[in-house]
């Protein structure tokens, strides 16, 4: 009980001082807000783009590529860039591009027919090894995302072909 009363005694001392109220609560607010004011524009102001360039060489031109290229660019961590074959490759070996995402001929028409498709990956000599791993994972978890989709479809395909092949009596218990 002592306690609470020395504390109540002392923080009826320290407010009857305006200038120390000041200094305790308004000084720091206002010190704070002058700083990230003045400091904030040294980050860039936040509008950059931060995300890293990925160069994508599209030699299918089906939807399933088109859709590959929409979700690596909504995925976020990674800037899509459309480049012809011999344009890529010659910036991927100049250095300009330091990462080349090539989508196959005949992904569209494979993932419709449950095929595999291989989406090649070139890293540049001098790219980042930590960007490059977040490339690939973005670019591995989108094109898993699609080939999972394609085959959750593919698979109730079947079971719709299998139920409208079921003799009739069958047919009804699902109607």
């Amino acid at each position: 009980m002592a306690a609470l009363s020395i504390a109540y005694k002392d923080l009826r001392i320290l407010l009857r001082n305006r200038g120390v109220i000041l200094q305790l609560f308004v000084l720091p607010v206002l010190f704070t807000a002058i700083m990230s004011g003045a400091l904030g524009s040294l980050g860039g102001g936040g509008a950059a783009d931060t995300r890293i360039p990925l160069a994508v060489v599209n030699l299918d031109g089906g939807p399933a590529a088109e859709e590959l290229i929409n979700r690596l660019d909504a995925a976020g961590g990674v800037r899509v860039a459309l480049y012809p074959q011999a344009e890529a490759q010659a910036l991927l070996d100049e250095g300009t591009v330091k990462r080349v995402v090539t989508i196959p001929a005949g992904l569209s028409a494979n993932l419709a027919n449950n095929q595999p498709s291989t989406v090649r990956i070139v890293n540049h000599k001098d790219a980042r090894l930590e960007e490059s791993e977040i490339v690939r994972l973005v670019v591995e978890g989108v094109v898993q995302g699609m080939s999972l989709e394609s085959q959750i479809l593919f698979s109730l395909q079947q079971m719709a072909d299998m139920q409208a092949s079921a003799p009739a009596e069958f047919q009804q218990a699902f109607s």
